[in-house]
């Protein structure tokens, strides 16, 4: 017997009752569930999808009566399996309904079923996506980290721009740049790229760094030595401004961050921390001389979700969105 459980997404627009009993028509279907696994109690999913118990019960009582559940007196509520045919019409259904609500959906944005369709099949197949052509302006060792991040995660062509070379790389003569109809940095050099980009009529983006990388290392620090290493020291400044005087919490516990050819600070480093975070272009150097009693941890992904999104989403309406500038 397996334990059922949902996945609640609030802002879809699917009422709360369907989107259960999609999923247990989905589970039975795949072979995921069966007839007589339990499902969460009221005050569980209730929980999950932060509802009012009284919200549950009312779908569970509704769900019983359509055949999908059994609730039990004192034991819980369980699934119910269709039969055969039943089965197999009522799951049509269920998407005959998804489909018909996703394109009532479509047409209230102003959206013609034809162009909605054509839309769908770029974002599950990638037919008709061109590589989305961006410049990303920061210092080298940030420029190769969110560089080999982006190509990781998307199909993107990156011009990169180093900050000492902004206004010869971001200047009306210079023919490189014209074919690039996006601009993205962070936080700490946008004012700087903001003009030169809005002269060329580029659409300067903002990348957003995924927030678990500063609060796992904060989380830390409040109970381990630390140690944090870069490559470069124009990031060594920015990471020491977030880590040292943002985010460092009242504590007794070691703090330390170096530039991997500091040989001095890194053996430091290596001998006082309890763990050592690392850029991923240090990881082999940091290694080698880390001994094996340190937890020594580097990222995969240090651009957030949502940035990743907001990309997807100009590559996914590119033929619109190309020439446009902020």
């Amino acid at each position: 017997m397996q334990r059922v459980s949902f996945r609640i997404v609030a802002d879809c627009g699917m009422p709360l009752q369907e989107q259960i009993k999609n999923q247990i028509i989905s589970s039975l279907y795949t072979g995921k569930i069966q007839e007589g696994d339990p499902l969460p109690s009221v005050r569980e999913l209730a929980e999950l999808a932060a509802v009012n118990p009284k919200t549950i019960l009312k779908i569970y009582r509704a769900l019983q009566v359509e055949g999908y559940v059994q609730m039990v007196r004192s034991k819980g509520v369980f699934v119910r399996k269709l039969a055969g045919e039943d089965f197999t019409q009522r799951r049509r259904g269920a998407i005959m309904n998804l489909i018909k609500t996703t394109l009532e959906k479509s047409h209230l944005l102003g959206v013609p079923h034809e162009q909605f369709a054509h839309l769908l099949l770029r974002y599950t197949t990638g037919v008709g996506l061109h590589p989305l052509r961006c410049a990303v302006v920061d210092d080298a060792e940030e420029i190769e980290v969110f560089t080999a991040e982006l190509q990781r995660r998307l199909d993107i062509v990156i011009h990169p721009v180093l900050l000492e070379n902004l206004e010869r790389e971001l200047a009306p003569a210079n023919t490189a740049i014209r074919a690039v109809p996006y601009v993205l940095t962070t936080s700490w050099h946008i004012a700087a790229v903001r003009p030169l980009a809005a002269a060329l009529g580029k659409r300067l983006l903002e990348i957003k760094i995924n927030p678990g990388v500063f609060g796992e290392i904060a989380q830390v620090m409040r109970e381990r030595n630390v140690g944090v290493v870069v490559r470069d020291m124009r990031t060594l400044h920015t990471s020491f401004d977030v880590f040292a005087k943002i985010f460092r919490p009242a504590t007794d516990k070691q703090f330390l961050i170096a530039p991997v050819d500091n040989t001095a600070l890194l053996e430091r480093i290596a001998r006082e921390s309890d763990i050592v975070f690392t850029s991923p272009l240090c990881w082999e150097a940091v290694r080698r001389i880390t001994p094996a009693g340190v937890d020594l941890r580097t990222f995969q992904d240090f651009i957030s979700g949502e940035f990743i999104e907001t990309l997807r989403i100009l590559q996914l309406f590119e033929d619109a969105a190309s020439g446009e500038a902020s």
